[in-house]
């Protein structure tokens, strides 16, 4: 791995992924972005949810997974990028990457606790950190990221059948520069 200040340097946004997977060590990396206590959480009460979502190409099977950044917890079988690739405005980095994730926030604790306008911006903030903390480990590995918030809301929560509301998808996957 690369030492900090030579990661952020080296990190950037990249849309465009080469048809190779990811090896499962990389995905364990990863996750290591989501875990509690990896990013700041306003009191302690860690509103994002995490969800992983694999490709059926690179060796997994495909579908996606709820996370805490040690256990996947199976969600769903099949190949779910195009459904994504779909409700984002066609947004082709969604479509090639062999894996995704998709930040979610469930406001409930944190707003109860601070009120709904400061609770959510805590949620927010803390969506933003592990964001953060994801593409910049995959930027060690070699990996490109980027951090997509243009989708449909809905159609994310209906894709995935999920309560909670989508904040963000990060694409990850080897860069094509070609």
């Amino acid at each position: 791995m690369m030492e900090l200040m030579d990661v952020i340097k080296k990190r950037k946004s990249f849309r465009s992924f080469k048809d190779d997977g990811i090896r499962i060590e990389e995905v364990d990396l990863l996750c290591e972005g989501v875990k509690k206590r990896s990013a700041p959480s306003a009191g302690g009460l860690y509103p994002v949810v995490s969800y992983l979502v694999m490709g059926s190409d690179g060796g997994f099977n495909g579908g996606f997974y709820k996370t805490d950044g040690v256990y996947l917890i199976p969600g769903g079988h099949g190949d779910y990028r195009e459904q994504l690739f779909l409700s984002s405005g066609k947004q082709q980095a969604i479509k090639r990457a062999p894996i995704s994730f998709v930040l979610c926030i469930n406001p409930e604790n944190i707003c109860r606790k601070y009120g709904i306008s400061r609770g959510m911006r805590y949620a927010y903030l803390e969506a933003g950190h592990i964001a953060q903390n994801i593409s910049l480990i995959a930027t060690s590995l070699g990996l490109g990221s980027v951090c997509i918030g243009a989708f449909r809301d809905s159609k994310i929560k209906e894709i995935l059948n999920i309560e909670e509301d989508p904040v963000y998808i990060i694409p990850i996957g080897r860069v094509s520069y070609g």
